[in-house]
């Protein structure tokens, strides 16, 4: 793969709010996870979705899924920590956010985050993530890239460089 997973959880016609922890979903012994709820309609503002902060998710501080009727329902990613300091929310816009046929290689460390992105030439692909302070999650950047030529390129998650091509920040 791309050096990176993401899970995703979906929660829908629950009769009371539903704690949830890692070893809820078999993702014990993973470290500090974080979860962060993804937009579940059929157009997303993707500045005001990566307003939402990403939450700690481990045993003591679960994820509360919310009383929720059909046809309603959430949507939530859990990630794990990259480079010890990033955490890779992916494409807001998308089902799946983090989709090893769209991100195909990963590589963070303290300070820098870097994601190589397939696609369409010509196309804008809006990535988010979160820089962590010690554990706490710091709000996301969103860089808008614009696929080149070759169809792949390289986004600068820390400093919003884009393969050469043009930044928009939102």
């Amino acid at each position: 793969g791309n050096g990176y997973r993401a899970d995703l959880v979906l929660g829908f016609h629950l009769t009371r709010d539903t704690p949830i922890t890692p070893a809820d979903l078999h993702l014990s012994g993973q470290g500090t996870l974080y979860a962060v709820p993804l937009p579940t309609g059929e157009e997303v503002d993707v500045k005001e979705a990566a307003g939402a902060r990403p939450q700690v998710f481990t045993q003591l501080s679960p994820l509360v899924l919310s009383r929720s009727s059909w046809p309603s329902f959430q949507y939530w990613q859990i990630m794990r920590p990259l480079g010890g300091a990033w955490l890779l929310v992916g494409e807001l816009a998308k089902w799946v956010p983090s989709s090893p046929s769209r991100i195909t290689k990963v590589e963070a460390d303290g300070e820098h985050l870097t994601v190589t992105v397939r696609g369409a030439p010509g196309e804008s692909v809006s990535l988010a993530a979160a820089k962590l302070e010690g554990s706490q999650p710091q709000p996301a950047v969103v860089r808008t890239c614009t696929v080149p030529a070759g169809g792949v390129m390289v986004v600068g998650m820390h400093d919003g460089a884009c393969s050469g091509e043009r930044t928009v920040f939102v």
